[in-house]
């Protein structure tokens, strides 16, 4: 094996947000990690949901000890809720990996992470603080008041981007994802990634 972990996500933005997430170590509390890599395969969610499995064993198989799929339920084109399609896809890993592999379906999208209560995630979307994000949010009916985040979580990273004539790139996800308090996020998908990864690389003791 050369590598601890390897990771297929559906696009490039989830590519740079996972290479800039599982660099914090420290943060997730967990081992540092050795021959990462990450890979956005073409035909995004669709194709990570339906062909993800064979595809991460022809690439990952012989050199990874770990594997996980990320993947959004948004364009996936699945009707099942996340978790059920976590179970479909865990039992086709078995296989291969056994214990070692996991799927994370993140609902609806990589954007909810974002909206931690983290006060970065202002300033990285152009905003003077969280908070006058949030508000701006409220005012353009983006988020309900009282909501752990947005109702639509892309359209309100969107809306903030132009909104502050910052550009849209991949390069903003691994920019949050290095800054963004891990902490506050509440996610479901979040929480499961993180468990999965405490499990597979404690830090030593």
């Amino acid at each position: 094996m050369t590598g601890d972990l390897g990771v297929l996500v559906a696009d490039k933005d989830m590519q740079q947000a996972l290479r800039g997430l599982l660099e914090r170590s420290s943060s997730l509390e967990i081992r540092p990690l050795v021959g990462v890599r990450v890979e956005a395969m073409q035909g995004h969610d669709p194709a990570v949901r339906l062909r993800g499995v064979q595809f991460a064993r022809n690439v990952f198989a012989r050199t990874h000890a770990h594997l996980l799929l990320v993947m959004d339920l948004e364009g996936s084109g699945a009707s099942e809720p996340a978790e059920s399609i976590e179970a479909q896809l865990d039992e086709q890993l078995r296989a291969q990996w056994g214990e070692r592999g996991r799927a994370v379906v993140i609902d609806p999208e990589l954007e909810a992470w974002v909206w931690s209560r983290s006060p970065n995630v202002g300033p990285e979307l152009g905003f003077e603080s969280t908070e006058i994000l949030r508000n701006w949010l409220v005012e353009r009916g983006l988020w309900r008041p009282g909501a752990p985040k947005p109702i639509r979580p892309k359209d309100a990273v969107l809306a903030a981007l132009r909104e502050s004539r910052l550009q849209v790139s991949s390069a903003r996800f691994a920019a949050l994802a290095h800054k963004v308090s891990l902490r506050n996020c509440e996610d479901r998908a979040f929480g499961r990634l993180v468990a999965t990864l405490r499990e597979w690389f404690p830090p030593p003791r």
